[in-house]
């Protein structure tokens, strides 16, 4: 028996009409089944690819943490999951029973930012600094408040793919942290 491949035309001799003949030849039963199964298989991984893009679970996941100790409590909001480009959600709100002093200073975990272009910060701090493993902002304090939301403009950086970052977020009061909020950011593909 000769297998020959059902896409590509075989020429055999002359018919009783004179014509030659383009009907494919034999084909092995076991190849017709794996290439059928193969189809299947593709068909079905851009099925479940695309029904998981209508669902939105390619997109930016949001996620919040929230830690209160004594009279301070910090909750964040920040991308629990992206994908490089994107726009993304990056605010923390803190919070002081009785108020604010004259300013509040902020540390986090420096190489964190690595995975944003960060635009700007709303409200601009009016001091920052940093050193080998964080970065500090100093905000002038909102009067008679006790919350404080600091937002900033970000997008996930372009060239920043499969990466997972940690981070710390505190609240510093006398050099030292007074509350501190942990984070974790995945970027996919």
């Amino acid at each position: 028996m000769r297998t020959v491949s059902p896409s590509v035309p075989v020429l055999r001799g002359p018919d009783a009409s004179g014509r030659h003949s383009t009907e494919p030849g034999d084909v092995d039963e076991r190849r017709l089944k794996r290439g059928r199964l193969g189809r299947r298989a593709f068909l079905s991984v851009l099925t479940l690819f695309v029904l998981c893009g209508l669902l939105g679970l390619f997109g930016v996941r949001e996620r919040q943490a929230t830690v209160t100790d004594g009279e301070w409590t910090v909750t964040a909001t920040y991308p629990g999951v992206t994908r490089a480009g994107l726009a993304v959600p990056l605010e923390f709100q803190i919070t002081r029973q009785g108020g604010f002093d004259e300013t509040v200073v902020v540390r986090m975990t420096s190489d964190y930012f690595d995975l944003f272009d960060e635009n700007s910060f709303e409200p601009t701090p009016s001091k920052e600094w940093t050193d080998d493993e964080y970065v500090y902002w100093e905000f002038d304090a909102p009067p008679d408040s006790q919350t404080m939301v600091i937002g900033t403009d970000t997008r996930t950086g372009s060239s920043v793919q499969l990466t997972q970052k940690k981070a710390e977020l505190s609240v510093m009061v006398d050099g030292e942290p007074a509350v501190t909020v942990g984070l974790k950011t995945w970027v996919m593909f």
